[in-house]
């Protein structure tokens, strides 16, 4: 069980090593350097700018990879066009049609009143329907989905609606009492029915402020996802209707057929045509002003394209919903070498630049990288010891006039100096200092017999160009003494039949102070 445990354990540790990724990160608004990782060799590094409004920027993030070498790295692109909206020109026709009334004062301004309640009830009813759609469409959700907060608020506007309506429709049956002229009933319906046509194209137009308001979001600069959805609820909560266009085209068309027969209606009216005197000229010419306006209204409407309208404002929705459209991450870049480069530039958008003050922005990020194990060359001083040529001389031997005696020479020079290179094997890491592995060759002259190798440790400082201390075993060919004589020994002259010396292979020490002469090599 153990031995299973210890297995999953280190496909586990495989499996991080292999999928680890390291990321750096930098925030638009702030523009505090972004504080960067180290990226473990074979791993993959990402670059990600965070909150930064796409719609209005570009970025372009280049990566590449350095290796410090010694010689022996949206989406939406949209030309924003604000729309005009359409001002309304419909007049209150009210006060000239019945400004010649014989009715008193205090019925006209009853009728003008009940006309007024009249359209807000309708708009309190078409509110009313959409927050019920909107609650059904709630409690249908799963439990795990359900968000509760925003059910309870829903209920609680839906309830505050009921309760506005019934006070509307109590205050228009009061008002209804009052009105007893069958002729101002009839002026005050056909005028209202003309403003819910009037507040219905109001509406629609109202579409084209939404748009413009989205498009001004998506052109704030520093603009982030969670202040672009408030942004987006605020405008839900004071445009509700905006954001269901099928109900709004819908209730235009109900508004103006229901205006179309209450002028039916009203042309056909005993109590209209008495109070004109069964004038047909004078009957048609009160209400022409009004009926030309509304027809004037339709026009616009059907000359406009509101769906496609709506469909913009559903597509701008969506984006600034969109919570990709405010960071933006580079390709991963696998470490291989010593250094990923980062070169980033933020511009802004072709089409808003003139727009808002937008800057640009461009900068380099170096990532330093970790792991593995990595090859530098270096040159310098070296000081070595026990590795100088010896020289030997023969003297008679006081006791026997036939022998010679071998003595070695005393040397001066305790140390040798030379000049030489090393090659290091160590760890790539990204400190100040670190330890290595060092084999190199020392030259005195051109001769290459006379080479010394050394072989040792190294202590390494500095990153990129490394000041370096080494010091270890050194090997030279040097002249020692002839295998055939031992030194103090009494030797026959006649056994004497070559050179004292002969080049021979010897162990000594060095200890050398060289640097790291590096170049860039970039991808």
């Amino acid at each position: 069980m153990k031995k299973a445990n210890l297995i999953l354990t280190f496909i586990l540790l495989v499996s991080i090593s292999v999928l680890g990724q390291s990321k750096v990160e930098y925030d638009f608004i702030t523009k505090e350097p972004p504080k960067i990782s180290t990226a473990d060799i074979g791993t993959n590094s990402v670059f990600r700018v965070n909150r930064i409004n796409k719609f209005l920027y570009e970025v372009k993030i280049e990566s590449s990879q350095s290796e410090f070498n010694s010689t022996p790295p949206a989406i939406f692109s949209t030309i924003f066009t604000f729309e005009k909206k359409e001002e309304n020109t419909i007049k209150s026709e009210a006060d000239k049609v019945i400004e010649n009334s014989s009715e008193t004062k205090e019925k006209i301004e009853t009728a003008l009143l009940f006309g007024t309640e009249k359209a807000i009830l309708y708009k309190n009813k078409q509110m009313l329907s959409s927050f019920n759609e909107d609650l059904f469409e709630l409690n249908e959700q799963p439990d795990s989905l359900k968000e509760n907060s925003k059910i309870s608020q829903l209920n609680q506007t839906i309830n505050d609606l009921k309760a506005a309506i019934k006070t509307q429709e109590d205050k228009i049956t009061q008002l209804n009492t009052i009105i007893d002229n069958e002729y101002l009933k009839k002026t005050t319906e056909i005028h209202v029915n003309g403003r819910i046509v009037s507040e219905s194209f109001d509406q629609l137009e109202e579409a084209k402020t939404i748009k413009n308001k989205l498009i001004r979001i998506t052109l704030t600069d520093g603009l982030d996802y969670k202040k672009a959805i408030d942004e987006i609820n605020q405008l839900t909560s004071e445009y509700p209707l905006i954001f269901k266009p099928e109900k709004l085209l819908s209730s235009f068309q109900s508004s103006y057929n229901s205006f179309k027969t209450s002028l039916q209606l009203y042309f056909i009216n005993t109590a209209v045509k008495t109070h004109f005197g069964n004038d047909e000229g004078k009957l048609r010419e009160s209400i022409t002003p009004l009926s030309t306006e509304v027809e004037d209204i339709k026009k616009k409407v059907d000359k406009f394209d509101y769906t496609k309208l709506f469909e913009e404002i559903n597509q701008l929705i969506t984006e600034l919903k969109n919570e990709n459209n405010y960071f933006i991450c580079s390709d991963p870049v696998q470490a291989r070498k010593d250094v990923i480069n980062y070169n980033v530039k933020i511009s802004p958008r072709k089409g808003v630049e003139s727009l808002t003050a937008l800057e640009n922005r461009n900068f380099n990020i170096e990532v330093p990288i970790k792991g593995g194990v990595k090859i530098d060359f270096s040159t310098g001083l070296f000081v070595t010891t026990n590795l100088h040529d010896r020289k030997y001389s023969k003297t008679t031997s006081t006791s026997d006039s036939t022998q010679f005696i071998i003595t070695e020479n005393k040397n001066n020079s305790l140390a040798k100096l030379s000049l030489g290179a090393l090659m290091h094997i160590s760890p790539r890491w990204t400190g100040n200092f670190k330890p290595g592995f060092t084999f190199g060759l020392g030259l005195n002259s051109t001769d290459l017999t006379n080479a010394q190798i050394f072989i040792g440790g190294s202590a390494i400082f500095g990153t990129n160009e490394r000041f370096i201390i080494s010091t270890g075993v050194s090997l030279a060919n040097v002249d020692y003494l002839n295998g055939k004589y031992l030194l103090d020994t009494p030797i026959k002259n006649s056994e004497i039949e070559t050179s004292l010396t002969e080049k021979s292979t010897r162990a000594g020490w060095f200890i050398s102070f060289t640097y790291n002469l590096t170049n860039k090599k970039k991808e």
